[in-house]
């Protein structure tokens, strides 16, 4: 790697600001051509840059890939979700560490397990790894010979991609978390690619086709322009960095279905629009807010036209979504097993019961006091050092629980208001804030908030005020001082005021027929 140019974390933020700031700029002069009449003037022009800065902030995403020498793999995700989709049945949602564990000392890991600390993924505690293995036998009684024989020769691929202590630093994340629906994929491609050093970049190749499927719908729905704008807040936003799940397997299938499904509700196709967004909060659940903005939207106008019958598009967006209930259940009940989703709904209650630094949402406002910082409150002596940080945040949380639930009601009223002045093909968009409000979501699922590059064809200012946004995030992670919950708790603040900013634009614009 020595002879290969390697960017710096500062040079690469500091190209995302100067794009995110270019592209600011020219959706500014875009905006004072259309006020002055001249909004044709070198249109063309004008569409040449928005696909440069495109490709530009692209390229900023991967910081040039192997060019920089990024790595393009990224064994820490591939390792839970490939072996969690993989192997479901045998290990469900608490046993990946447990089992990975047993494996490494069959095959006489250098590191010893009382050296090891490993996370029991049933309590989400941090225990040293020879308590873990108190039960050992548990693992491979739930495993056939062969399976298990198969297992552990996976575990070793994924453990020979990486020095020692990292491998042993893997075990002390939250386990596999992805949903009985996402299993419906996640299993077809584990399940059919033999694991090996060399197959991993074939898991790798599924997130790039699919952002790619994303970007043409957005150009069929929206225009090449808005498709342009979503990727230069996506590739230029600190919140959505390409280290986080880049280089992964499906780990942006969410993200490309809820652009796929608000380009088809934009195009009027409804009932697809509709089905794509249910898929996608059957995958991740969170993109059920745009869903609940269309709820919403229907439900003022029941109240609009006093009536208890849906309208047609309102009806065709429910058909959809029942469309997608019906697919998706029968589904991963046959490929994830019955006990699935009550697995996965328990998990995620205990995932959610555990703060992460890395935590961005109203939630993670409130449940902050700089007496009670990470950095303030970890104890390297024990095995795991962040607890202390996670019962202060939870009483913080708890204190102000009332809060929790009058911003939510607030942002709601502000919402509602908002979209009895939108028309749905732009309803799904409002929802983005929704999320923002209601639910806590590490970092990277913030590439959420690109979409709203959609409501730039409604909303002018919607474009420069995104892209400000994408800038800023980079100011804001570099300015505040203290550890990473401080910093997620600053750019948590700035995402609410985006979410109520672009939802006030909304409230703004004139009332149209729906």
């Amino acid at each position: 790697m020595s002879d290969r140019l390697v960017l710096s974390s500062a040079t690469v933020a500091t190209a995302k600001v100067g794009i995110a700031l270019a592209g600011a700029a020219l959706a500014g002069v875009e905006l004072a051509l259309a006020r002055s009449g001249r909004g044709a003037e070198r249109e063309r022009q004008r569409l040449v840059a928005w696909g440069v800065l495109g490709i530009a902030a692209l390229l900023a995403w991967t910081r040039l890939g192997p060019l920089a020498g990024v790595p393009q793999i990224h064994v820490w995700e591939l390792y839970h979700h490939v072996l969690g989709a993989k192997y479901g049945a045998e290990l469900g949602y608490t046993r990946l560490y447990d089992c990975t564990l047993a494996a490494d000392v069959e095959a006489g890991f250098s590191i010893p397990p009382a050296e090891r600390p490993v996370r029991r993924l049933a309590t989400n505690l941090v225990e040293k790894g020879d308590r873990v293995l108190a039960d050992a036998d548990a693992c491979k009684r739930r495993f056939s010979d062969a399976r298990w024989r198969e297992f552990t020769r996976d575990v070793a691929v994924f453990r020979g991609q990486v020095p020692p202590r990292r491998w042993a630093v893997m075990l002390t994340d939250h386990g596999f978390n992805a949903s009985p629906a996402w299993t419906i994929a996640g299993a077809a491609f584990a399940r059919a690619v033999p694991v090996s050093a060399a197959s991993l970049r074939i898991f790798t190749l599924l997130d790039p086709i699919l952002l790619a499927a994303m970007t043409a719908a957005l150009a069929w729905g929206f225009g090449v322009r808005i498709a342009a704008i979503a990727w230069i807040a996506l590739g230029t936003l600190y919140l959505s960095d390409f280290s986080w799940v880049g280089g992964a397997f499906l780990r942006y299938d969410w993200l490309a279905l809820c652009g796929i499904g608000v380009a088809l509700v934009r195009r009027g196709w409804l009932v697809a629009g509709a089905f794509a967004l249910t898929w996608a909060t059957g995958v991740r659940v969170f993109p059920g807010f745009l869903v609940a903005a269309v709820v919403l939207h229907a439900g003022l106008d029941l109240l609009r036209r006093r009536s208890f019958a849906l309208a047609p598009p309102h009806r065709r967006f429910a058909l959809g979504c029942l469309l997608g209930i019906a697919t998706l259940g029968p589904l991963s009940l046959a490929v994830a097993g019955a006990d699935a989703w009550p697995g996965f709904v328990a998990n995620s209650r205990k995932h959610l019961a555990t703060p992460l630094l890395n935590f961005v949402g109203w939630k993670t406002v409130l449940r902050f006091d700089p007496a009670t910082t990470a950095g303030a409150l970890r104890n390297a002596e024990l095995d795991d050092p962040y607890a202390p940080w996670h019962e202060a945040v939870r009483r913080n949380f708890e204190r102000r629980a009332p809060l929790f639930a009058a911003g939510i009601a607030g942002f709601v009223a502000l919402l509602a208001l908002a979209l009895a002045r939108t028309p749905l093909a732009w309803a799904p968009l409002l929802g983005i804030g929704l999320t923002v409000f209601a639910a806590e979501l590490g970092a990277y699922y913030y590439a959420l908030l690109a979409l709203y590059a959609g409501l730039a064809e409604r909303i002018p200012l919607a474009a420069p005020l995104l892209l400000l946004f994408a800038a800023a995030s980079h100011g804001i992670a570099s300015a505040v001082p203290g550890s990473q919950d401080v910093t997620f708790t600053a750019l948590s603040a700035a995402s609410l005021l985006l979410a109520v900013a672009m939802t006030g634009l909304a409230l703004r614009q004139p009332r149209e027929p729906q």
